[in-house]
């Protein structure tokens, strides 16, 4: 945990002095059905060799289930749809409410303060909310609980507060009036939990810890924006009691969802290196002749994707077969190395993820 504080320390209030110890690490109690229990990552006794098979991150994979496609609509319907829709320019784009717009507007401001986001912020409720849950998560917290938004808003800083507000903004679109909207909460979470995992991450891997939670909390909103164009533009019966989840469309969101999420973020006008993480965080293909960066970008691509995965084996987004991490493509491109000092780190990980979001 000391770590764990630590990092968000020196990114949130660098000359702070150092926080007094956080207590003893305790096995992070799971925050739904999915999530399992995992035994704490500490060095045994000895000398021994590091057996995958005892942590986490050796994951023998959730039970399968048999989970019909969505087939409401002609998936292939969809897909061509979506794909012209592209090509012209027509796809829903999702909307940034007048609030949030301003908002973002001054925080492009070099002279903004803290202060005037919190008044604006503080004017949509259930925004303000989730500001506040992030900072008393177990990620950003440092022990005290804050109530109060001005407070909590520093501790964020810019770049985090820019990526939660058009995190929210796809969130909202759906509140309330879409049969999607539960599925799209956990797309949501899925999507914070990739963010706070490749933020810590950037400790070891990555040398910009805001970039790399904004590229993991943006990374699906392809997913969110195809949830939004079948709702607006098919007749979607709203059954008593029918429940999607992100496994019904396995055939439409692997086609689709990096292009789609490409699209909403060029009009958004997004960095190029978080573009490129929302195109290329399954293939990790980066063109040497796309970006000034190369290798920074495509070490943002690898740490979405592996990020990706760690949330889904910690009960966070879709179910996942069997996996090692460090058998994973993106994690030998970043030359991980297997220590005890590497165990130690990732056993931070699982107690990150003990939050809900509302729904």
């Amino acid at each position: 945990m000391g770590r764990l504080f630590g990092w968000l320390n020196n990114i949130i209030n660098p000359h702070d002095e150092e926080p007094e110890a956080a207590p003893e690490k305790k096995t992070a109690v799971p925050a739904n059905s999915r999530r399992p229990v995992f035994p704490e990552c500490s060095r045994p006794s000895g000398d021994g060799n590091i057996d995958d098979a005892d942590y986490w991150w050796c994951f023998e994979g959730h039970p399968h289930e048999d989970i019909p496609l969505f087939d409401i609509i002609n998936n292939d319907l969809i897909i061509k749809d979506i794909k012209n829709n592209i090509k012209t320019g027509a796809l829903p784009v999702m909307e940034i409410p007048d609030n949030v717009i301003k908002t973002l507007r001054l925080l492009d401001d070099p002279e903004f303060s803290y202060r005037e986001v919190a008044n604006l912020i503080e004017r949509s409720p259930g925004m303000a909310g989730e500001f506040l849950k992030i900072t008393n998560s177990s990620l950003v917290s440092t022990g005290t609980t804050i109530h109060d938004l001005k407070t909590a808003l520093p501790r964020l800083g810019k770049v985090k507060i820019k990526s939660m507000l058009y995190m929210y903004s796809s969130k909202a679109s759906f509140m309330h009036k879409s049969v999607f909207e539960s599925l799209a909460v956990d797309i949501v979470e899925h999507s914070y939990a990739v963010g706070l995992i490749a933020g810590f991450l950037s400790q070891r891997y990555f040398a910009n810890p805001d970039v790399a939670f904004f590229a993991g909390l943006l990374h699906d909103i392809g997913k969110l924006a195809i949830l939004k164009s079948i709702a607006e533009s098919y007749d979607i019966p709203k059954r008593s009691g029918m429940m999607f989840c992100e496994e019904m469309f396995d055939r439409i969101f692997p086609e689709l969802h990096e292009k789609v999420g490409l699209y909403i973020a060029q009009s958004w006008r997004i960095e190029d290196s978080v573009k490129a993480a929302i195109m290329h965080h399954h293939d990790l293909y980066i063109s040497p002749n796309d970006y000034a960066n190369t290798e920074m970008v495509e070490n943002l691509c690898c740490l979405i994707n592996i990020s990706d995965t760690i949330a889904k084996i910690l009960g966070k987004g879709k179910s996942i077969g069997a996996v090692n991490i460090f058998q994973e493509e993106s994690v030998n491109r970043m030359h991980w190395v297997k220590d005890w000092s590497t165990v130690e780190f990732l056993g931070c990980i699982p107690e990150m993820m003990d939050f809900k979001l509302e729904r």
